[in-house]
């Protein structure tokens, strides 16, 4: 980020805003303005923050960075994650009737990086003059900071935000916590502060020409998120009304519709023409690959630096079937509510059950364990026996050979004179 070392300390007390060569600048980005291309954008963005950054203390400036640095880290972290549970939601691996131990953990994975990353996003933007005081700089110092990286992380964040609402749509606002679906909707309300703040820095306009020519392919696939989600909800609510004519069709519960087929239903409904709309798959980029920050998206048509080209086969998509009898449910919150019911009974049942064949295993075990300790002792309680008897025997032995010996000296007599029972008159008398 450019930085104008020879500014006055009055112009760094100074809103950059109220500069009119700023707000002129400003001014010149709007739809169909002077900026038509990347490279033009390029030079704008140079100009704009050798006027801006006049204005900002480089030490706030510094301190900006950082913020935004660590801020940054978390988001490219929740699009990696949101990826994933796209794949186990089209893989059948998260669903009211299945949840995978991958799939469970990528939600509790979830959980905690949009915990992360909207306390962090709440300290990007200091509004107060307490904030200010605490994160040691402005809501300029950081507008500076996102103009110089090109608005990045609000494309990151767009994309974000539409994805999971297609997938709360598709299957996790059935399965997920209450607390997944909490954080969900603070991440969006944290979106549309950041997004306020922008529009009181008149760089919201900014933000989007940026994003249309440095971040084209996240925005207008947030755009086709965000317009299969209202479909999918559209027809879920008219299955349920029971207003869907044969033909039209829903996605079933817990079932991640393809693309191609949920925008036919949206736009059959809004009376549109489907044929524009292109299918576009994604595929994960090996973590270790730094050449991006992003994933790689996989489109059609497109080629750009963050991306590889991969033709779909229409083949691979299935009819979405229709549903012509009512839900059983009234209400879309009744639904829910059995559903996690369902899952937790189920969920429940498998612990029960690897439970029992843990204490079985347990107690096979010992089982074992005792009738090898119980034939181990038994072994060495024969041993004993048998030793005694050796000695027995063995002693048995030496008093019969010592009670019919005659020695002479002082031995044989003693050994006569232990061995008799009583002594006689015809006995010899014991030295």
């Amino acid at each position: 980020m450019a930085s104008n070392s020879n500014s006055s300390s009055s112009n760094n007390n100074k809103n950059p805003l109220d500069d009119p060569d700023v707000r002129s600048m400003l001014d010149d980005v709007e739809d169909g303005g002077t900026i038509q291309s990347e490279h033009d954008f390029g030079k704008w963005q140079k100009s704009f923050l050798e006027k801006f950054t006049a204005f900002l203390d480089s030490d706030s400036a510094d301190k900006a960075r950082a913020s935004y640095a660590t801020f940054s880290k978390s988001s490219d972290s929740l699009i990696k994650i949101v990826r994933q549970l796209q794949r186990h939601i089209d893989q059948g691996n998260l669903s009211v009737d299945k949840t995978t131990v991958k799939a469970r953990t990528g939600l509790g994975q979830l959980k905690a990086t949009l915990t992360k990353l909207v306390e962090e996003l709440a300290t990007l933007l200091p509004t107060t003059a307490s904030e200010i005081r605490r994160f040691g700089f402005t809501k300029y110092h950081m507008g500076a900071v996102l103009v110089d990286d090109g608005f990045k992380q609000y494309a990151v964040m767009r994309y974000c935000r539409a994805l999971l609402k297609l997938l709360r749509v598709a299957a996790l606002d059935q399965v997920a916590d209450r607390q997944i679906l909490d954080e969900c909707d603070r991440f969006g309300k944290k979106f549309d502060v950041f997004c306020g703040v922008m529009e009181s820095l008149n760089m919201m306009k900014v933000c989007r020409v940026a994003s249309q020519f440095l971040h084209a392919e996240l925005i207008e696939e947030a755009d086709k998120f965000e317009a299969l989600a209202d479909g999918m909800k559209a027809a879920s609510a008219s299955a349920r009304s029971g207003g869907l004519k044969s033909g039209k069709g829903s996605a079933a519960a817990g079932e991640m519709p393809k693309a191609r087929d949920v925008t036919s239903v949206a736009n059959r409904e809004a009376g549109k023409d489907d044929s524009s709309y292109e299918t576009v798959g994604y595929e994960e980029q090996d973590e270790d690959d730094d050449a991006s920050s992003y994933e790689t998206i996989e489109s059609i048509h497109t080629v750009s630096s963050y991306e590889d080209v991969v033709q779909d086969d229409d083949s691979s998509y299935e009819t979405v079937e229709v549903i012509s009898e009512p839900s059983e449910y009234t209400t879309e919150e009744e639904e829910v509510v059995v559903s996690d019911y369902v899952t937790d009974s189920s969920l429940e049942r498998e612990r029960a059950e690897r439970a029992a064949a843990r204490k079985k295993k347990i107690e096979e075990r010992d089982a074992r364990r005792a009738a090898r300790a119980a034939k181990k002792a038994e072994a060495k309680q024969a041993a004993k026996v048998k030793a005694r008897e050796e000695k027995g025997k063995l002693h048995s032995e030496e008093v019969s050979r010592s009670g019919i010996v005659h020695g002479s000296g002082q031995s044989g007599g003693l050994a006569r004179c232990k061995n008799r029972p009583l002594l006689t008159t015809f006995d010899p008398p014991c030295d």
